[in-house]
């Protein structure tokens, strides 16, 4: 990523160690850069990583001046990976996303930033003007969208399994009712037979929400985040889906 100093401040990456790089101003010194904590816990595990050369894939050679926090890596990388800041004007790209912090009257940065690019030595244009938030949100608008489906489709079958256990317990203790006219007949009491019954079956459900929460919780950790930010799987939804079944069940079994 080539970025300048204020880069980090605007998107509030913070500096562990050292500085955000700089441009070097003359060929004979060397290009600058800053790594994200995890490369620099990949390649200097127990070293100091300021002042290490790192070599780019095209022969270019860096030297780290800082250490910034981990960021994700973009709408395809939900979660951090390494990461290698360079200065702008060391290499300046054809086409670059220029971030502005506005302060309280963005549509006064929007006509700065564009008399800067006009006022600049080479053919510059401004397009896309947007706020950080829109652009976050269309990098990750198929994502979000994804999210919401696989909510709704959960709540749908949440719904199924809710309507399947007050059915399947009623129909159980129906069928139980030629067993307590028997028992009756004998001589048992009705109701206590009946209680009998009701707590049988929420064992039986207890037993299987335990069962099927764990098994949720297990599989839920190896699943990766499909927005930034976002856990496949938190204890507050499975208790919440928990607590769903566990109404049903004792309403199904009164």
């Amino acid at each position: 990523i080539r970025a300048t100093p204020a880069y980090f401040e605007i998107l509030g990456i913070g500096i562990l160690r050292g500085r955000a790089p700089r441009a070097s101003g003359t060929p004979d010194q060397p290009e600058e850069a800053a790594v994200n904590h995890l490369l620099a816990a990949t390649l200097w595990p127990d070293r100091e990583p300021l002042g290490r050369r790192i070599q780019l894939p095209g022969g270019r050679t860096l030297i780290v001046v800082g250490v910034v926090a981990d960021a994700v890596g973009g709408a395809g990388d939900p979660v951090a990976v390494p990461q290698v800041y360079r200065a702008l004007l060391d290499d300046p790209p054809d086409r670059a996303t220029l971030l502005v912090a506005p302060g309280s009257d963005p549509p006064v940065a929007v006509s700065a930033s564009s008399g800067v690019a006009s006022e600049a030595p080479t053919d510059l244009s401004v397009f896309e003007v947007g706020s950080l938030d829109d652009l976050v949100g269309r990098a990750l608008a198929d994502r979000t969208l994804n999210a919401w489906l696989v909510t709704a489709f959960a709540a749908f079958a949440l719904a199924l399994c809710a309507i399947g256990i007050f059915g399947a317990t009623r129909f159980g203790l129906r069928r139980r009712a030629p067993e307590w006219r028997v028992r009756v007949a004998l001589g048992a009491d009705l109701r206590s037979a009946r209680r009998r019954a009701r707590i049988e079956a929420l064992l039986v459900i207890g037993a299987g929400a335990v069962g099927g929460l764990t098994v949720a919780w297990l599989l839920s950790r190896s699943l990766p985040a499909g927005v930034p930010g976002v856990e496949a799987a938190t204890p507050t939804s499975l208790l919440a889906s928990a607590g769903v079944v566990a109404a049903v069940s004792f309403l199904s079994a009164l």
